[in-house]
């Protein structure tokens, strides 16, 4: 059996698996498998310039430059913005709103198709330029993961469209996602707890220009517009019940721009508030996906370590999943990548432990306060509906405790 030995086979092709394997790409003399169905050569696109991508990811400043330091930050398709504003249902009550400003920017909003192709691109073009660093690109599905040579690889059987291959790995990094079938052959425990919830997306052209992001919380989940690099389009999240959303999809454009413009009220906005604008239009297609809360128990197998999406999946109400698996991408390739180049093994348990360590504490912190900020404005029980507003409005008020809010939202 003709075997094929690498020192790590990265699993999973999309935005932290890329970030993983371009970061590792900084180091000398690592050989790379890089392993997803989707990875057919570099004349794959994920992105037509011109055209809007019907995902975008919400990133903060410390994924920006991450990003802008691997030299793959789509800098045309992506937009900054520098203010926020949010209100609850007010339900024959006064609403709660806040104002969230920060010269600079809040945060960059980017073409979800566009990340995806500079990712690639960049890890393609650093391949070329780099010598000592060996990258192949497997188009193929994970079959099998066996742990062989006592101990010291893990064997990974992939299927591609006409062949299987077998791959050996001193550490295998699995970034397949929230369903990850990798992480599940290798035993990795999983909590999940199901939000009844599914978000509807779509873009939408916008009555003016806006370059604020708009967030309304409303008794079944929050709805969230967010300005594009697409002048007068804007990309528009909807989080409500599955049975409601599955609603809302059979519906016509016309039934559901109606619908997204209603949600948008601003009736519980104060009077001297900025007014988020009308939506005309829906541009292109619209999507909808399940909404549940992930994570593994551990993140550290026998040589074997999960990141992303693969070991944490969020609510999506503050963009925060990408950011948190960009940060996982970034700590695993850095520490990794540094002890390679003192010859230290990647799939060392006292190594994988330390980014675990790392990773998780963060992970936690904020996959439980993004569950309790979900709890807390998906209620419309009194007199908690009544004090969230209160809150908001009290928040709006006072710099110190805005300024931390912020601060959290960026990773801090």
């Amino acid at each position: 059996m003709n075997v094929l030995r690498y020192d790590v086979v990265v699993v999973g092709g999309g935005v932290v698996g890329a970030c993983f394997v371009r970061g590792l790409m900084k180091f000398k003399n690592i050989r790379i498998a890089w392993v997803d169905p989707k990875l057919v050569g570099e004349g794959v696109r994920f992105h037509e310039e011109g055209l809007q991508s019907l995902r975008t990811f919400t990133l903060t400043q410390n994924s920006v430059a991450f990003l802008r330091d691997l030299n793959c930050f789509p800098e045309r398709d992506a937009r900054v913005f520098e203010s926020m504003r949010v209100w609850d249902e007010a339900s024959g009550r006064k609403g709660g709103f806040c104002r969230f400003d920060r010269q600079g920017g809040l945060a960059v909003v980017v073409d979800s198709g566009a990340l995806h192709h500079a990712l690639w691109r960049g890890c393609w073009e650093g391949t070329a330029k780099a010598a000592s660093v060996d990258v192949d690109e497997i188009p193929a599905t994970v079959v099998g993961v066996t742990l062989e040579n006592r101990g010291h690889v893990q064997r990974v059987t992939l299927r591609g469209e006409t062949d299987e291959k077998v791959v050996d790995g001193r550490l295998v990094v699995i970034a397949d996602g929230a369903r990850s079938p990798t992480r599940a052959r290798l035993g990795f425990p999983w909590f999940v707890k199901d939000y009844g919830q599914r978000a509807l997306v779509a873009n939408v052209r916008t009555h003016f220009e806006s370059p604020v992001a708009w967030q309304r919380f409303l008794p079944t989940g929050p709805i969230a517009l967010l300005p594009t690099a697409n002048p007068n389009i804007a990309n528009l999240i909807w989080t409500n019940l599955k049975l409601e959303t599955r609603r809302l999809e059979s519906a016509s454009r016309s039934c559901q721009l109606q619908l997204f413009n209603q949600a948008l009220s601003t009736t519980s906005l104060p009077s001297d508030a900025e007014r988020p604008p009308k939506l005309d239009a829906i541009v292109g297609p619209t999507g909808a996906f399940n909404l549940f809360l992930g994570h593994a128990t551990r993140y550290v197998g026998t040589r074997s370590l999960l990141i992303g999406d693969a070991a944490h999946s969020v609510h999506p109400l503050a963009g925060q999943g990408v950011n948190l698996g960009i940060a996982d991408a970034g700590e695993a390739a850095q520490a990794i990548g540094s002890a390679m180049e003192v010859g230290r093994d990647p799939g060392d348990p006292a190594l994988l432990l330390r980014i675990q360590q790392t990773r998780m504490f963060d992970n936690v912190q904020r996959l439980t306060a993004l569950h309790a900020l979900n709890d807390l404005f998906g209620s419309d029980r009194e007199p908690l509906a009544s004090l969230r507003s209160l809150a908001l409005r009290g928040i709006n008020k006072m710099p110190l405790l805005k300024r931390a809010f912020i601060r959290f939202a960026d990773g801090h």
